[in-house]
């Protein structure tokens, strides 16, 4: 469901197929949305990712934030992690909004996501694993790798450490 970049190339509609990001899977965007986005950018600036990077996005908010979104409020963040060289040194903020994800479609993305790892490898740390001990680091694997990408430095905890 490409429609924004394409709306924005002045391409054709693009429709049908299942998706976990429903919020998103429109076959022509606003006006409004379009009038805004028109003078600031062009549809090669819209980055379009598969069902997976989505997926991923939802897992890692789940498992490193222990916040649920749908698919669609998650797309940002599968975008950061399935495409982190096109925002490497840049200043990234991700707008993570709706929770209407169905229970049992969480459970199969998760499920999913493990199976993945699984055959990734058993010797490869999944960047989805909370680091050992708990108090090893306050930070997330989304904000290790924004700071990283962007070179920010490190945030404080409420102590003032890393």
């Amino acid at each position: 469901y490409p429609s924004f970049r394409n709306a924005l190339s002045d391409g054709e509609p693009v429709t049908g197929g299942d998706t976990i990001a429903e919020g998103i899977a429109v076959k022509s965007p606003g006006q409004i949305p379009l009038s805004v986005a028109r003078p600031r950018m062009t549809g090669d600036d819209v980055v379009v990712i598969g069902e997976d990077a989505i997926e991923e996005g939802v897992v890692a908010l789940a498992m490193e934030e222990k916040l649920i979104a749908e698919g669609a409020g998650a797309a940002g963040v599968g975008a950061l992690l399935a495409r982190p060289n096109l925002f490497e040194g840049k200043r990234v903020g991700v707008l993570v909004c709706g929770g209407n994800i169905d229970e049992r479609l969480l459970g199969q993305v998760l499920a999913r996501h493990l199976v993945r790892r699984s055959h990734a490898g058993a010797g490869r740390r999944s960047p989805h694993r909370s680091p050992s001990p708990p108090q090893a680091t306050a930070r997330s694997a989304i904000e290790r790798r924004r700071t990283a990408a962007a070179g920010w430095p490190a945030p404080c905890s409420a102590k003032g450490r890393p």
